[in-house]
């Protein structure tokens, strides 16, 4: 289970993590400071010193320690667990301030890469009174790494023979990488596992001295956190699981995925007003005519990358898989699958399909391809291989686990995963799930190590724990919240937050599941009083309506005047619009239109953007051009755009957005249309 993108808003999360970190409330500035901060800090047991982590003036220390390989052996060796400090701002004179620990994603995500984003998440005011440690997980980051280099140049959508024969050569350097005592290596490609790092992170804490943490984790940051809480939770003051899923009684085949998505495209396209007036019904159902079209008559094509180039990409039953996979962390397709669709199912218009998945490859699976430093292949394989359920023996040989998982596969309710085969589905992208690429790690010797011990509660302490997960999350769904919260028992609670994908806190578009968290932390006795009526008034997903070829098939904006004239003013929105939202996906400063012309950006005001639009095709028989200019996740916008053709003078048009409605005003009409 694999969070394929660390932010979908990367770019802007760090624009606005280091304009919030340039001047933060409470935050250590030298220039008003009688002496300069000092290079090293005695915290605990251990010296850090100062280092950078993107934070702009906000004091950041780095450090490291020594922990063993293998906790059940002494001959072989130690490695290094690095770590991020930031001390609290203002400590106070009350006694030691706690510390908040923030564990990333993955696996394959160092903690401290992800600096900026926690620092947002958890406020200043948070931050003036806790310190915030980033425990880089054994294999990543400033941790003792795992670079397959091989791996990470290799770029995927499906597992394949080659990509099998790549993880397996890493994880046997694995295996012939740490000397042993007496002679020899050890077999360590299960010793980078969920349960080492949670001692790991174990032996940190202790030497720090820091006392009860108060644990947050992300993804399988919350895999971690359960794996944590089931072996130290006397360490713990409250535990917060940010999109959470089973570390134990997971089921190997990720069924929960597909029953989400077939609930979460439907509920995505009848929220909105555009995609559910251009075609009410279900959505799935669309999805599914397009599966059987695809299984016959896959297509190709080029469509826009996101290097401002148009690439080649490849429209089949596979693409649809991953497609609908990546909506649990990326609200994208949830925007545009259902018009992409409707637009090839009703005139064979392929090129918004192929857009959204050359996007997927480009955007989405970029992580894969990252330095080992940014994002570690090797590491997830090495604890999705050890940890996660698999439909075969680890402990068996490579041919064995073949024929056990093709067995597994036949003897699978054909329909499970419908409209999609067994065999479809379980072809998604190996970053996503690991169904078939396990069977070719090197097997598992060690003695059974799991995240959470069959024995153990997870309630031992009554340790509060609070569970966030997105309804339209399908990587890491609800109902695997809940089934934490059943297990855990009374010192839990799972909210469940409308109209939202992977990431609950740490993405947060509209202030609720960082307000949630942040109350939370604050006082975790309130757990059971927390409000969370907010979770039930996120705004639904602004869906794209549909994809005309022509201005003339266009949806017209609503209000006064010829209809032409409303329909052009709604395909220059669209574009506008477009161009906002692609502002997050694309590399650099440049993009082309759906269907032609091009696109540049560059910084406003704070943290706002302008996409410069010139001659964009949004339809075949227009061109648009002028500028909008937007806020973060474009929730916001204003702009001018000029419309020309497909006949008459050039209409301009005077644009604005904000909430679900977007206005404009048009040859002296005033108009509205569903923001795009």
């Amino acid at each position: 289970m694999h969070l394929p993108t660390r932010r979908i808003l990367a770019a802007l999360a760090l624009a606005a993590a280091a304009t919030v970190a340039a001047a933060p409330a409470g935050a250590a500035d030298p220039s008003t400071t009688s002496k300069p901060p000092p290079a090293t800090l005695t915290v605990g047991s251990l010296s850090v010193h100062r280092c950078t982590l993107a934070l702009g003036a906000r004091l950041t220390y780095c450090g490291s320690l020594k922990v063993p390989l293998d906790y059940n052996s002494a001959k072989d060796g130690l490695i290094t667990v690095g770590f991020g400090w930031i001390p609290a701002a203002h400590p106070g004179t009350g006694g030691s301030p706690r510390t908040i620990v923030a564990e990333e994603g993955g696996p394959g995500y160092p903690s401290t890469g992800t600096a900026p984003d926690y620092v947002a998440m958890i406020g200043d005011k948070l931050l003036d009174h806790n310190n915030l440690l980033l425990v880089d997980e054994r294999g990543t980051g400033r941790s003792t790494p795992i670079d397959c280099k091989a791996m990470e140049h290799l770029y995927i959508v499906t597992t394949t023979p080659a990509f099998l024969h790549t993880v397996h050569q890493c994880g046997e350097s694995l295996n012939h990488r740490f000397p042993r005592a007496g002679g020899g290596f050890v077999h360590a490609s299960d010793l980078f596992t969920t349960a080492n790092g949670a001692r790991d992170l174990a032996e940190v804490i202790k030497a720090l001295k820091t006392g009860p943490v108060d644990l947050y984790g992300d993804s399988y940051g919350t895999y971690f956190a359960q794996s944590f809480l089931s072996r130290f939770p006397t360490m713990l003051r409250s535990v917060t699981l940010d999109s959470a899923y089973e570390a134990r009684d997971l089921s190997p085949w990720y069924h929960t995925t597909l029953t989400t998505a077939r609930r979460a495209f439907d509920i995505a396209c009848n929220r909105s007003a555009a995609c559910h007036s251009a075609a009410p019904g279900k959505s799935w159902h669309r999805i599914a005519k397009l599966a059987r079209l695809l299984r016959a008559h896959p297509f190709s094509g080029e469509a826009p990358g996101v290097d401002a180039t148009d690439v080649p990409v490849t429209m089949n039953i596979t693409s649809l898989v991953n497609i609908v996979n990546d909506a649990g962390y990326d609200f994208d397709p949830y925007r545009q699958l259902d018009a992409a669709v409707r637009a090839y199912l009703d005139s064979r218009d392929g090129t918004p399909l192929l857009r959204l998945y050359a996007q997927d490859i480009g955007y989405d699976y970029s992580d894969y391809n990252a330095a080992a430093t940014y994002y570690s292949d090797g590491q997830y394989f090495a604890v999705g291989c050890s940890d996660y359920p698999q439909l075969f023996d680890m402990r068996a040989t490579p041919t064995t686990r073949r024929a056990q998982f093709a067995k597994a596969e036949s003897h699978y309710p054909a329909h499970a995963f419908a409209p999609f085969t067994v065999k479809e589905w379980v072809a998604v992208n190996p970053f996503t799930e690991t169904y078939h690429a396990c069977t070719a790690w090197p097997k598992t010797i060690h003695r059974a190590d799991p995240p959470v011990p069959a024995h153990v509660s997870m309630d031992a302490t009554h340790v509060p724990v609070l569970i966030l997960n997105g309804a339209l999350d399908s990587l890491t769904p609800a109902a695997g919240g809940a089934h934490i919260h059943r297990q855990i028992g009374s010192a839990s609670r799972a909210i469940v937050t409308a109209n939202t994908v992977h990431l609950v806190a740490l993405d947060d578009r509209y202030g609720c599941g960082a307000g949630l968290y942040r109350r939370f932390i604050a006082a975790p006795s309130t757990l059971h009083s927390l409000d969370a009526s907010c979770a039930k008034q996120v705004p639904a997903v602004r869906t794209v309506g549909s994809f005309p070829l022509t201005v003339a098939a266009a949806a017209p904006a609503h209000g006064p005047g010829a209809r032409s004239m409303r329909q052009r003013a709604a395909v220059a929105l669209e574009a506008a619009g477009d161009a906002a939202i692609r502002w997050n996906y694309v590399d650099g400063s440049r993009d082309v239109g759906l269907r032609g012309g091009t696109i540049r950006y560059h910084a406003a005001h704070g943290t706002s953007y302008t996409a410069v639009l010139d001659r964009v095709r949004w339809t075949e028989d227009s061109t648009v051009s002028g500028h909008v200019t937007f806020s973060p996740n474009a929730l916001s916008a204003k702009g001018t755009v000029v419309i020309t053709g497909p006949a008459g003078k050039p209409l301009r048009c005077h644009l604005e957005w904000r909430g679900s409605t977007a206005n404009l005003i048009v040859d002296g009409h005033a108009l509205r249309a569903p923001t795009p």
